[in-house]
């Protein structure tokens, strides 16, 4: 009969590896991410069982900076989203007869 337990081991990699991955994405003072661009894609573990109880708290603390991560992402894609607007706003300077100018006052 299988543990209800849960794997306990299994359930500290996957969390570890999580935090790991969540904190190697932290983007750095001037918002590059600090991390190469090759992700991986993460697949949800199997046969582990329920998590733990006392791994639990841990687990929704993660789950609460992911939230705020993807929150910042959004927000950063929002604005990513305005600033190509405004610049595919801007006309070509390709004819010669056009000013090249950009009126960023007025």
């Amino acid at each position: 009969m299988p543990s209800l337990a849960g794997d306990r081991e299994g359930w500290l990699r996957i969390l570890t590896d999580l935090e790991a991955e969540l904190s190697i994405r932290t983007p750095d003072a001037a918002g590059s991410n600090v991390a190469d661009q090759n992700t991986t894609v993460w697949v949800a573990p199997r046969r582990l069982g329920p998590i733990p109880q006392d791994l639990e708290e841990r687990a929704r603390l993660l789950l609460a900076a992911q939230s705020e991560r993807r929150e910042r992402l959004e927000e950063a894609q929002r604005v990513t989203g305005r600033h190509l607007t405004a610049l595919r706003s801007v006309p070509s300077g390709s004819s010669p007869d056009r000013s090249v100018y950009l009126d960023v006052l007025g």
